[in-house]
């Protein structure tokens, strides 16, 4: 009797931190004051564009992209369209700021910190997404 391998091919996750923002002004103030405290260049992608499983509607969230050098990779995402939410679990939140790559503790508080010290954020802050179906959500291309 032969033995069949098979390869699993997993691609590692990639490593993502996400903080929520309440900022009730529109995504093109916050991504510019973000631009500006913080010294990104967040510009203005094609919408973020899902289907929701269970209702078959299509929704689109505003998305800003920055692509550092560093390299680390920098998502400004609304949280809310016309036809809900893109993160269910925080329907408080107007906007997450994806980071993806690598970046030290010290200065990810520096830029938590930044970012609360913007005059039209509300509240920003460290967000545990605990659903996969929230983390997938977050899937930029």
């Amino acid at each position: 009797m032969s033995k069949k391998q098979l390869k699993l091919n997993v691609q590692p996750e990639e490593k993502k931190i996400v903080i929520g923002i309440s900022c009730h002004e529109n995504d093109y103030r916050i991504s510019w004051a973000l631009n500006d405290k913080i010294q990104l260049c967040l510009k203005r992608s094609d919408n973020h564009r899902l289907i929701e499983t269970k209702s078959g509607l299509e929704q689109e969230f505003a998305l800003y992209s920055y692509f550092s050098d560093e390299p680390v990779l920098y998502y400004l995402v609304s949280n809310i369209s016309e036809k809900g939410f893109l993160i269910d679990e925080y329907k408080n939140i107007d906007f997450l700021f994806v980071i993806v790559g690598e970046i030290s503790q010290s200065k990810l508080n520096t830029l938590l910190q930044q970012i609360k010290e913007i005059e039209i954020v509300s509240t920003a802050f460290l967000l545990s997404l605990k659903k996969n179906t929230s983390k997938n959500r977050l899937h930029f291309t």
